[in-house]
């Protein structure tokens, strides 16, 4: 390490005033923890963390009102505070009770590649005592050869969290959990259940983006961990599937992470042609988060709806019966309304274009039948190919239909091109409105509204020349035969 901080950080992480603020304290301070790991690794810090002896909600209370930041006490008891800025996130946290040094203290850390500390001298802008690295439990060696190992034997007891924690260090860093951490987290795995939802949900939302995200969820499945999170998966385990499978659901599940993992990272290997469509989609806010979740939970259905039948195997709309249980598993994760109804569509929504495939080879998609397709999955079109192509590749039984990946990618094709440049410019432009309705064929606001202006849109697909006045007769022959049906009545008085 060098012992000038690293220049990039000077103004952007940590501010200049917030140098100058920390000068006038008086007592040793240290830049410690994911920090110093991180510009060991030659990344930039998300945020910084120091360590003081004691006093930290005193000093983080002054830096902020100094720098007119926000000040947010995070334990009161343990002492640890965050200052946060425009842009800059500083966490301040004093020596753990009963600790007189900052070794101690970095010896009740979770892991040993986050025990390493570096003094600071805040007057001069440099690194304490030539920048030497405090090192108690040789975490620069593990941090060298990418091994996660346990800090201290009550470290999961301290903080269950650190459980996951160990699996996002996986995913992200690539490292390598070493096998007494391992063991300790097989016997400890139930205790995740003490950790508040946001917490448990803020390290899966990590982890999933991760580059190594399939082979931490593997472990955390080989460890327990993944029923601790997802109980639901439970039934999952050892649950036959019809002979287009190979695996269980719990097994086909998780290889369908793995294909979703795949697809992600090269979209044009599965659907040429697409892959600016493709990138342009996952690059919106978490779309990748989203898809995984769907990828390891959309076959969750499954477990509600086995049954057998002269001796062969079905799952019948396990895909709806499946959305109640992801709809749950999402307020208990406090994901946002939006994760949960995006995850819920996705997962709800995945036999749909497997039965379009089925019905293509008998007869040719018809635009009416491709509306509805886009119109049920909104802006998750593309993601919801992308699980169906997941969900495909994860099952390579010897019952399944040859070439079923090849006519998933045009079916895409297909798809996507009726629906992106003839259906939706349709849909931009409606023959009819609610005021049509009410003043042309005095019609009543109401439920019957919207279902004349979704199958006059149908009509429109299948009759692109259709005129407004045809548009006006066609809604009135409709609203009358649901009334005389008795779905719904149009206005009389």
């Amino acid at each position: 390490m060098k012992d000038h901080l690293p220049p990039q950080l000077i103004g952007q992480v940590l501010p200049e005033k917030a140098c100058q603020a920390l000068a006038a304290w008086e007592g040793p301070l240290y830049f410690s923890g994911g920090v110093v790991r991180d510009w060991l690794l030659g990344r930039t810090p998300a945020d910084i963390d120091l360590t003081v002896a004691s006093g930290a909600l005193r000093l983080a209370r002054e830096l902020a009102n100094f720098m007119a930041a926000a000040f947010v006490p995070l334990s009161a008891a343990e002492g640890v505070a965050r200052v946060v800025g425009a842009d800059f996130c500083l966490d301040i946290a004093q020596f753990r009770e009963g600790m007189t040094s900052i070794e101690a203290d970095l010896g009740r850390r979770d892991f040993t590649v986050n025990a390493l500390a570096v003094g600071f001298d805040p007057r001069t802008q440099t690194f304490a005592d030539q920048g030497r690295l405090i090192d108690p439990l040789s975490g620069l060696a593990d941090l060298k050869a990418g091994i996660i190992r346990l800090a201290h034997p009550q470290a999961f007891a301290s903080d269950p969290l650190r459980l996951l924690r160990a699996y996002r260090f996986r995913a992200v860093f690539e490292w390598v959990i070493e096998p007494g951490t391992r063991k300790a987290i097989r016997g400890q795995a139930a205790r995740l259940g003490e950790v508040s939802a946001e917490r448990v949900t803020s390290e899966l939302d990590r982890l999933l983006v991760g580059p190594a995200a399939f082979t931490a969820v593997r472990e955390m499945a080989d460890e327990g961990v993944l029923l601790a999170i997802f109980p639901e998966l439970a039934p999952a385990v050892g649950l036959r599937q019809p002979a287009s499978h190979h695996l269980d659901v719990f097994d086909h599940s998780l290889e369908t992470l793995r294909q979703m993992g795949l697809i992600i990272e090269r979209p044009q290997d599965f659907f040429p042609g697409f892959a600016g469509e493709i990138a342009d989609y996952l690059a919106q806010p978490r779309q990748v988060i989203r898809l995984k979740y769907a990828a390891l939970l959309h076959d969750l259905g499954k477990t509600v709806t086995q049954a057998e039948k002269n001796g062969r195997l079905t799952f019948h709309n396990h895909d709806q019966a499946g959305v109640e249980i992801l709809v749950a598993i999402g307020r208990r994760l406090r994901l946002s309304h939006d994760d949960r109804q995006r995850i819920g569509r996705l997962a709800g929504l995945h036999m749909w274009p497997f039965h379009l495939y089925n019905a293509s080879l008998k007869t040719r998609i018809t635009p009416k039948a491709i509306l509805k397709l886009g119109r049920a999955a909104g802006d998750d079109l593309i993601g919801l190919f992308l699980l169906v192509m997941a969900d495909s590749l994860a099952g390579q039984g010897p019952g399944k239909p040859s070439a079923m990946e090849a006519g998933v990618a045009a079916l895409f094709s297909e798809v996507h091109r009726t629906y992106t440049t003839r259906l939706v410019p349709m849909l931009a432009t409606p023959l009819l409105t609610g005021d049509d309705l009410i003043c042309h064929l005095g019609l009543t606001p109401g439920p019957l509204f919207a279902r004349i202006l979704a199958r006059l849109q149908e009509q429109r697909a299948s009759h692109p020349g259709l005129t407004r006045e045809e548009a006006l007769r066609w809604a009135s022959e409709f609203a009358k035969g649901q009334a005389k049906t008795g779905v719904v009545s149009p206005a009389d008085d």
